[in-house]
């Protein structure tokens, strides 16, 4: 934007227009009275940025750059203007720069067009000595009221394009701008692949195309299902109970443990009940299933020594691949590697062994699982990672000890969920339903609200003046809210909207909360003063609070709960206060979604 040149320069002849690079502008040969007259008032100084009226049919509107605040003509777009939400903002898109102006209470953009031809003609005109000024910015950024776009009087003068040319309005800021949903990566709690980290910090060697009953308890009610097994590693921090090199008796020589099975998933209901029969070595010693159960990598309570099956599955991941195994040993999948060396690796920077086994050296080469053969002579089952056989050995030989767990999906990934769980969309569980409804179990809430530019912005309810007819308030009926808003009502930009219109987790189901919803938002979020009880009549649970947790402001947000034509409800996360506002007040959203 160029500054005044001179008080000595022609008359009202001040500055160029915001256009940088424009390609579509007015002709400059036209000597209508509306451009006349506009020629008057355009670039002349305005007092208040945002400021939007008419001269002579020609739309002005005031935005303040480097030569202070000035009038600028605009031109008509195509479809409703996008709503805005700083009165005299400045941005640039597709080489056509826009200012946030207000029409009728209103904040919308504003496309500018070139300064009229008799003041770019005037502009030619510089006192002897003084030189335009430098460009501050290039054609490739975005002008701000603080940081203007400096334009090239050069552009203005383009005749190519019709006075009626009309632009195609796009605007950066009609989508909500939020920070993107991440993947949890395994060991926090995200999708797991064969021999990623999990959450024990071991690896994962089995995962389930349907999730597996897994409990301490196999008749508990509901039945606990995993979708995961990890077997413990060596990551230089594994406590002493358990090494890759550990090796133990399986315990109760001569001793049946009833009960045991071999089953993918009763791993851990085995070792609980060969530690429940303080079962021990017939030197005394620990038991294989009392070290593993003992084990607490990543911090975790729940490792067992593996069912047969379990084990199985481990030695299939790392070792199968053997071929002219001998058919009479006994394999359920894994027929061994073919290698006495231990098999290596590294994930995550984290390494893992497995010692796959010395025939010459049996028993000691095979490895522990917690299934008991019920058979005093014939032992446990045990495995030989060398070649895939599983023995029925005797209890009392040591043998290698892997503890294992089990582990389900998350909540991300379809597992059941808890208030503050990180939910399938990237935002966070806030309520959770005693049983399935129609409209599901779970709301979880965007991590942010919507936003402009990475600042949180608020926007009107939209069709004030029109009965839509959203005016359900329970749990579950946000959705359908939405749904009746955005079908009835054609304003842009709106709370329903830009709700609706959140991808976050890849999912388009988003929707803007009822009127209980958002309560429940609030009771998590902003809740805890004390001093609002004079409000408790328009309480519901959330008494608000002067610091909300979850990127929540001390403000209005707006439900989809309608009342009247003219009103919505909404809530104050200050105080908790549930109340009624007028359709074309600005207030925030928070996008949430059911499933």
């Amino acid at each position: 934007m160029n500054q005044f040149l001179s008080n000595k320069i022609i008359a009202g002849v001040v500055a160029l227009a915001l256009l940088v690079g424009v390609g579509v502008l007015v002709s400059s040969g036209d000597t209508s009275s509306t451009t006349r007259n506009a020629a008057l008032v355009v670039a002349t100084p305005c007092a208040k940025p945002g400021q939007v009226t008419k001269v002579s049919k020609q739309s002005v509107v005031c935005a303040t750059t480097n030569t202070g605040s000035l009038w600028y003509a605009t031109m008509k777009a195509k479809g409703k203007a996008q709503l805005c939400t700083k009165p005299g903002a400045i941005r640039k898109k597709s080489n056509i720069v826009w200012v946030c102006g207000v029409v009728k209470k209103k904040k919308l953009w504003q496309a500018t067009q070139p300064l009229p031809p008799a003041v770019v003609a005037a502009i030619t005109v510089i006192e002897p000595g003084e030189t335009q000024p430098t460009p501050a910015l290039d054609s490739t950024q975005v002008a701000t009221p603080d940081v203007p776009v400096v334009a090239d009087n050069t552009v203005l003068a383009d005749t190519k394009i019709p006075e009626d040319k009309i632009v195609t309005q796009v605007i950066d800021d009609a989508t909500p701008v939020t920070t993107p949903a991440i993947p949890l990566a395994c060991a926090a709690g995200g999708t797991c692949n064969l021999r990623d980290i999990g959450p024990g910090g071991g690896i994962v060697f089995y995962v389930a195309t349907t999730p597996f009953t897994c409990g301490e308890y196999p008749n508990a009610t509901p039945a606990t299902k995993c979708t995961y097994l990890e077997a413990a590693i060596a990551d230089g921090t594994t406590p002493s109970t358990w090494t890759p090199s550990t090796k133990a008796q399986w315990g109760c020589k001569d001793t049946p443990v009833p009960g045991t099975s071999l089953e993918i998933g009763t791993g851990r209901a085995n070792t609980k009940s060969i530690t429940d029969k303080k079962c021990i070595g017939t030197d005394g010693s620990v038991s294989a299933a009392s070290i593993a159960a003992t084990y607490n990598g990543g911090d975790k309570s729940d490792w067992f020594l593996p069912s047969r099956k379990e084990l199985d599955a481990l030695c299939t991941e790392f070792f199968k691949g053997r071929s002219g195994t001998k058919q009479s040993y006994k394999s359920d999948t894994c027929m061994g590697s073919g290698n006495v060396t231990a098999v290596t690796g590294t994930t995550n920077g984290i390494s893992w062994s497995f010692a796959a086994g010395d025939q010459s050296k049996y028993p000691s080469n095979f490895y522990w699982s917690s299934s008991d053969k019920y058979d005093a002579d014939l032992g446990a089952w045990s495995q030989d990672f060398l070649q895939g056989y599983e023995f029925p050995g005797t209890k009392n030989f040591p043998k290698f000890v892997r503890p294992v767990r089990a582990f389900s999906a998350t909540c991300a990934i379809g597992g059941t969920c808890a208030i503050g769980d990180a939910g399938p969309g990237g935002g966070i569980v806030f309520y959770v339903a005693t049983t399935a409804q129609s409209w599901g179990t779970y709301l979880e809430a965007a991590p942010t609200d919507y936003q402009v530019d990475g600042s949180r912005a608020g926007v009107e309810w939209g069709c004030s003046g029109t009965l839509i007819g959203a005016a359900d308030m329970a749990i579950g009926t946000g959705k359908t809210n939405t749904a009746t808003i955005l079908a009835k009502c054609s304003d842009t930009g709106i709370a329903a909207r830009v709700a609706a219109d959140y991808r976050g987790g890849g999912k388009s189901d988003w929707f803007l909360p009822s009127k209980d919803e958002l309560n429940e938002l609030c009771k998590i979020y902003s809740n805890g003063r004390t001093d609002t009880t004079d409000l408790v009549r328009l309480q519901d649970g959330c008494t608000g609070s002067a610091s909300p947790t979850g990127g929540f402001a001390t403000d209005f947000y707006w439900s989809s709960s309608e009342d009247v034509a003219n009103i919505a409800r909404y809530q104050n996360f200050s105080n908790g206060l549930q109340y009624y506002s007028i359709k074309y007040n600005t207030s925030y959203v928070r996008p949430v979604r059911a499933f």
